[in-house]
This record gives structure tokens, sequence and C-alpha cells, in this order.
């Protein structure tokens, strides 16, 4: 007996499957085995959280974020994979999602490099004595990396 055409059903036809592996054309169907038709939603109908600007550190920014489909949280994967491009630079970078398993196709969401933005100039957080150095100090706004220089005593 030959596999059915494909069914109507939700999302994208990806075959027949039998014990949990695809059913080939010259399959024969007995009834001691189950045969069922499986359908991969589009990864581009879920929903990604967003990104948060991330500041330039010379290497790769891979920052996590969360995917949902419907009310269901995806995992990487399992449901999904991460390619990046332009993570690297000050700029535009770009997280590309690609489905697999039961999601096909991809997405893009796109999040910011930046320059750090320091909250001023730098502020004697410590006077220097005679005896000992004192410090200054600032703080990036986007990452809260601070900053300092020793001042001489």
């Amino acid at each position: 007996m030959e596999l059915p055409q494909a069914p109507q059903g939700d999302g994208k036809f990806a075959g027949w499957f039998c014990d949990g592996k695809e059913a080939e054309e010259d399959q024969i169907l007995n009834d001691d085995k189950e045969f069922y038709a499986v359908f991969r939603q589009d990864i581009k109908e879920a929903r990604i959280s967003d990104i948060p600007a991330s500041c330039y550190n010379g290497m790769e920014i891979k920052p996590t974020f969360t995917v949902k489909y419907q009310d269901e949280l995806l995992t990487e994967n399992a449901d999904y994979t991460v390619s990046w491009k332009n993570n690297v630079n000050i700029g535009t970078a770009t997280a590309v999602i690609t489905g697999i398993g039961k999601f096909f196709g991809t997405k893009e969401i796109s999040y910011v490099i930046e320059a750090h933005r320091w909250n001023g100039a730098m502020k004697t957080v410590k006077e220097p004595t005679a005896l000992v150095y004192g410090r200054a100090e600032r703080k990036c706004t986007v990452c809260g990396k601070t900053e300092s220089k020793q001042l001489a005593n």
C-alpha cells in the first residue's frame, strides 16, 4: 500500500513518519505500525525577546534571548539554531535563527554594539595623600563597566 498524499493540517507538511522516523515510499503499511503526519511551523511566526545594546569589547558578542512560538518556549539546538553576523565591531549585529525539528525557515533579529557611554568625566573617589595613591573613576551607562585611573600621591 502506498503512503497517502499530503494531508491538510496546521503548518507545512514535513512527511509521513513511522516508529519515530520518516516513512519510506516503499514501506509496507502493517496494522501493527502506526503512521502519522508531521507538520512543521515557520520560525518567522515565533516571538524573539528584545536584545539590549552591548558595549564593544573587541570579541564576538553573543547575547542571550528567548524564542517563543505561541506560548511555548523553544530550545536552542532542539527547535532552532543561531548563527551570528557582524557581532564583533561597533554597529548593528544580527542573530539568525534557523528552525529545526518541528520548525523550518529563518528569522533575524538585530542588536546594537556601541562604544562605552561614560557618565561624565573621571571623578575622584579617593583623594591621594603623601603616603597612598588616590583614584578617579567613571562608569559606562550601558554595560556598567568602571574605568579608573590612579592619582599620584
